[in-house]
């Protein structure tokens, strides 16, 4: 019976572990654009993963959701809806209008695109155009009151 009480709690803590948030909430830094299919990824050099720049916090209640933050030109801000099986649906995102180019265009473009999203640890992604996908690590400099707003 101990063995048994044992193999469960094991079992049950290794689940607990691997499990995905159901929500977004938190300070995230966009690091790379990953091709699903073939893996191959455009990523951002870490150096400068916590400068202020492509920093977004998520923040919802595992139904509604709100992101604001900086691309590399703008202060934006937005909506989003969580749906079941961990599906997404933008419902505004915009921001100021200074001319954006290299990552900052390419978020403008694809944040309208997500249709889904997977949140394991450390790591956001949010799908998009069925085989492409933006890929976000926690942003550290917004909690100390740097970066974002």
């Amino acid at each position: 019976m101990k063995v048994f009480f044992i193999l469960c709690f094991a079992l049950l803590a290794s689940s607990s572990s691997n499990t995905e948030s159901q929500n977004l909430s938190g300070h995230w830094t966009l690091i790379c654009y990953e091709n699903t299919d073939t893996r191959q990824r455009d990523c951002r050099p870490e150096a400068q993963w916590q400068k202020g720049r492509l920093a977004f916090q998520f923040s919802d209640d595992g139904k509604q959701g709100e992101l604001r933050g900086k691309t590399t030109s703008n202060r934006v801000f937005g909506s989003y809806q969580l749906r079941e099986n961990q599906n997404l649906e933008v419902l505004s995102f915009g921001g100021t209008k200074v001319a954006e180019r290299g990552w900052g265009k390419d978020f403008w473009e694809h944040i309208n695109q997500v249709t889904s999203y997977e949140h394991q640890h450390d790591t956001l992604r949010l799908y998009y155009d069925f085989n492409k996908c933006m890929i976000f690590v926690p942003y550290q400099a917004v909690e100390q009151g740097e970066g974002s707003e």
